[in-house]
């Protein structure tokens, strides 16, 4: 089976490439996979090897702090000046939850890169920001209100129909089908971004009805495993036949790219908000579809709600609060699936040719 997030000595490099040299060789050290020291290397720091997903995440975040700090004429490293700055950029445009979470980033590459050296105040103004983003409620949207759960699935529906309709198979249709069924399936299946995207054809078992996502990609290091709707699986069944089989990939990656390739980190953030913003008017991010999947959850079953905290994964129920109260004003579209799926199965007695 390919590794959909197989380390590369260029991957490697290309992490580390705007860095200062001796950082660069620092990198390159711990993760080249050509070099035979790499594991003696960790084995000594007594610590296990980030994972390729993780590597690449937490160099962006260090790549972005040096952009910041260069662009305040301010000293390539990490000190407390140069962190000011950057949290204050990140401030202008994100969260205090992302605000926390990706000075944590930076923490763990400073003690990564320079590990004999003292990151107690970091650590403190990580527990600062962390305080902060506890203290602040979410923000769903401009409007201060969840996202409708049916609208986001309706779009996902829509657009692979719109795919289908059109009676092509070339990039185009493939890409409108493929982000439709990450918006239908990101619904029912809301898993964070990371196991959404290094899904394989494995972790989807069709005639099943089953999504199994292993414990390496899930942020409570559990596996996951959720049935499947049925129109979402014969969704997905058309995916497999149809439209990701159009460029016979040779790996086993669940999502391509144009050309037929796995996709990489990071790719189907900007796809699902361009999307989104052209056909609901507001970009909704990987977070914000989880949030509508656990008030999808909620509306279909409303008695049952609670189910939010495991569908989510989430450590306690409070956290599923605003997805109760919420899902009373959203209506379950289940004639509207009913019909999708009477669809999809007409689709599989036409020659596809």
């Amino acid at each position: 089976m390919t590794v959909i997030y197989e380390t590369t000595s260029e991957g490697v490099a290309s992490d580390c490439a705007s860095w200062p040299e001796a950082e660069q060789a620092v990198w390159r050290a711990l993760f080249d996979p050509d070099d035979p020291e790499t594991f003696r290397r960790w084995a000594r720091r007594r610590e296990k090897p980030w994972s390729r997903p993780r590597q690449y995440n937490v160099a962006g975040v260090y790549t972005r702090y040096l952009r910041c700090v260069r662009a305040h004429a301010l000293p390539e490293a990490i000190h407390p000046e140069g962190v000011r700055a950057f949290v204050a950029e990140l401030q202008a445009r994100c969260q205090p939850h992302t605000v926390h979470s990706q000075v944590c980033m930076l923490a763990s590459i400073a003690h990564l890169l320079h590990p004999n050296d003292d990151w107690s105040w970091l650590t403190d103004t990580c527990r600062n920001l962390d305080r902060v983003g506890r203290n602040t409620p979410k923000r769903k949207n401009a409007g201060g209100k969840l996202l409708n759960a049916h609208d986001l699935y309706a779009t996902g529906i829509a657009l692979m129909i719109e795919a289908m309709e059109s009676g092509g198979v070339t990039w185009a249709e493939i890409q409108t089908y493929r982000d439709g069924l990450w918006l239908a399936l990101g619904t029912v299946c809301p898993e964070r971004r990371r196991a959404l995207e290094t899904l394989t054809v494995d972790n989807v078992r069709v005639d099943a009805g089953l999504l199994d996502v292993p414990a390496d990609v899930m942020k409570t290091g559990e596996a996951s495993r959720r049935r499947l709707p049925a129109v979402i699986a014969e969704a997905i069944r058309t995916w497999l036949t149809v439209y990701r089989a159009a460029y016979a990939p040779n790996h086993n990656g669940f999502w391509i790219v144009k050309g037929g390739t796995p996709v990489r980190p990071g790719t189907m953030y900007p796809a699902m908000k361009k999307v989104t913003r052209e056909r609901l008017g507001i970009a909704v991010s990987p977070h914000r579809l989880r949030d509508a999947g656990a008030t999808f959850i909620a509306e279909e079953m409303p008695e049952n709600a609670n189910l939010a905290s495991t569908l989510l994964k989430h450590r306690t129920e409070a956290m599923t609060r605003i997805y109760q109260e919420q899902a009373q004003q959203i209506e379950a579209s289940k004639r509207f699936a009913q019909y999708v799926q009477a669809y999809m199965h007409s689709l599989n007695n036409h020659d596809t040719s």
